[in-house]
């Protein structure tokens, strides 16, 4: 019986893009990296190649020190060791608003399968 598909990855010459062409992406963590690690390891690895920057966003508790916060820290560090690129922790606030008006970082484009999490207003 033959796989679905085989874990063949496609290696492609990469080159960095010009900055002016860089863009952010964010991609969230629950229900969207969880469902194929694998694939968004080789994804987030071929955008930082052309020098993008790649963000997991999650609406999870992260960013205090009580025993959830810490839990879920410990949990995705090692989920998304593979991933090479940083976890933000949103404390169930809307993503887009944490990313810009906490952090300074604009997302030029998001991967999420809850859009309403992205863009929920304060």
């Amino acid at each position: 019986m033959t796989q679905p598909y085989q874990h063949e990855i496609v290696h492609l010459e990469t080159e960095p893009l010009p900055p002016n062409q860089r863009v952010v992406f964010a991609i969230d963590y629950d229900r969207t990296y969880t469902r194929d690690p694998f694939l968004f390891n080789h994804l987030i690895a071929a955008m930082r190649a052309r020098g993008h920057r790649v963000f997991i966003v999650t609406s999870r508790c992260g960013n205090g020190y009580d025993s959830v916060c810490l839990e879920n820290q410990k949990e995705l560090r090692e989920a998304t060791a593979d991933a090479h690129c940083q976890v933000i922790f949103t404390d169930l606030g809307p993503k887009d608003w944490h990313m810009v008006r906490k952090l300074g970082i604009k997302v030029d484009i998001w991967i999420d399968d809850t859009m309403h999490a992205v863009i929920k207003t304060k």
